[in-house]
């Protein structure tokens, strides 16, 4: 239960309702009391461009979506599971995650330029296609960084997340794994960064990180003490 734009109202009963009560909000959670093993997802990808029957973004959390209320993903009695979508356009696919299930990532804007009307059309076309509310305005869907270094960044900012997840009063997950989804190219496109800079470390950005990794082939599960 919740309310447009507040807080989820059954949150300082660990949204379980049913089996506990707390008339004045005043019980402090033990933490781990009723604790759940929690999984994070982050999907790395194209929007709405399938690759070879590797489903999009929008596709991804279109199949979520839909299985969510059926109990077909999976759930914690301390609160959903949480899923991000690393793909053009994050501010627009991430804010259709039901704000249970979002994670406060920040993503870069490094091409404000807004999509062009063919793409805009063909973009609320496969939104309603998909059953999934289409942006209002092209401004909404801004082309952001893209390649090895945002992959690297968007990983390590949700493994910084379930780290801070851990250290709340309140936090139900006995551990948190962190689970990398990349659609199809995504994980040999990252490789052949990486080889690229071993061999060419001149030619690598500004700033790049000095030993990058592939977060396709990334798995990590966060123990919450």
């Amino acid at each position: 239960m919740w309310e447009r734009w507040a807080l989820n109202l059954h949150g300082f009963l660990c949204n379980n309702a049913i089996n506990w009560a707390d008339l004045l909000g005043l019980h402090e959670v033990e933490k781990n009391g009723e604790t759940e093993d929690c999984v994070w997802t982050l999907f790395l990808g194209h929007l709405k461009t399938n690759v070879k029957g590797s489903p999009s973004g929008m596709e991804r959390l279109a199949d979520w979506l839909k299985k969510r209320p059926e109990g077909g993903y999976p759930r914690s009695s301390c609160g959903d599971n949480k899923i991000v979508f690393g793909t053009c356009g994050p501010g627009y696919i991430n804010k259709l995650v039901p704000p249970e299930n979002r994670v406060p990532i920040n993503f870069p804007v490094i091409d404000p330029v807004n999509l062009s009307p063919q793409e805009y059309e063909e973009l609320v076309e496969k939104a309603e296609e998909l059953g999934l509310p289409p942006p209002t305005d092209p401004s909404q869907v801004p082309r952001t960084s893209s390649g090895l270094d945002s992959d690297m960044a968007l990983y390590s900012s949700l493994v910084e997340e379930a780290e801070k997840q851990c250290d709340k009063t309140d936090n139900c997950c006995r551990t948190i794994e962190i689970k990398v989804e990349c659609q199809e190219g995504f994980s040999d496109s990252n490789e052949e960064a990486i080889k690229f800079r071993q061999r060419y470390p001149e030619a690598s950005p500004p700033g790049a990180a000095a030993k990058p990794f592939n977060p396709c082939t990334q798995e990590k599960t966060i123990q919450c003490n």
